[in-house]
């Protein structure tokens, strides 16, 4: 295609094409010092079969949304000592899902910073938009000392006010050690107090149910012989 391009409209159009599939090639087969993207969003069930088998296969930890792919592939495209500067949904942080990704992401890469940017982070939304969270993290084996730099712009309503947190918002310090401690190894943390976890003060006895099940649900003892057939 690069041989024929001056010959005809047809030929350029390939060779155009073919540059930007050997330029992309030679970038996906590099290693860089800095990667620094907002990710694709893309949950498995809104997969097509094709994205599903090569997530599934090549980012089993990371697959059940296109964004956590993304975060593992970045960090692959640095160097050792690279880091890589990513916006992404939070929920990863704490969805049981991603228990296995986020273990081996502790364990394995050193986190700088962690920011909860909330819903209102959009500009391109208008008002609200995904939950989103800012990650930077360095290719690079964590020590048991290593320190994360955290703040909690989700509260704030405006871009303004996050980016105003962003720049001079009180910082908080987390051991990276103790999120793989936490329960589900969740990136959990408060202004308060990072080991301010709940199952410090209270369990619970029973998940997500209609409270008042006893008062208006039968089992099935209660209507033994009304028309049940053993």
């Amino acid at each position: 295609a690069l041989a024929q391009e001056t010959k005809d409209d047809t030929a350029h159009e390939m060779a155009v094409t073919a540059r930007g599939l050997a330029k992309a090639a030679e970038i996906l087969a590099g290693q860089f010092t800095l990667v620094a993207t907002n990710v694709p969003y893309l949950g498995r069930g809104k997969q097509c079969e094709i994205l599903q088998g090569y997530c599934g296969g090549i980012h089993p930890e990371a697959k059940s949304d296109l964004a956590t792919c993304f975060v593992e592939r970045c960090l692959q495209f640095c160097t050792q000592s690279g880091s890589a500067a990513l916006v992404s949904p939070q929920n990863w942080w704490f969805s049981p899902g991603y228990h296995a990704f986020r273990y081996t992401l502790l364990s394995r890469d050193e986190i700088c910073f962690l920011v909860t940017l909330g819903e209102e982070a959009w500009q391109s939304f208008g008002d609200r938009g995904p939950v989103a969270s800012l990650v930077v993290a360095t290719r690079k084996v964590p020590t048991r000392s290593e320190r994360i730099a955290a703040l909690d712009a989700l509260p704030l309503k405006t871009i303004e006010q996050k980016v105003r947190e962003l720049e001079f918002g009180g910082v908080i310090l987390l051991f990276q050690h103790d999120l793989i401690a936490n329960p589900d190894s969740r990136l959990a943390f408060d202004k308060v107090n990072s080991q301010n976890l709940l199952s410090k003060v209270c369990e619970s006895w029973q998940g997500l149910v209609t409270a008042d099940n006893p008062r208006f649900m039968f089992c099935f003892w209660e209507a033994w012989g009304n028309g049940w057939v053993p």
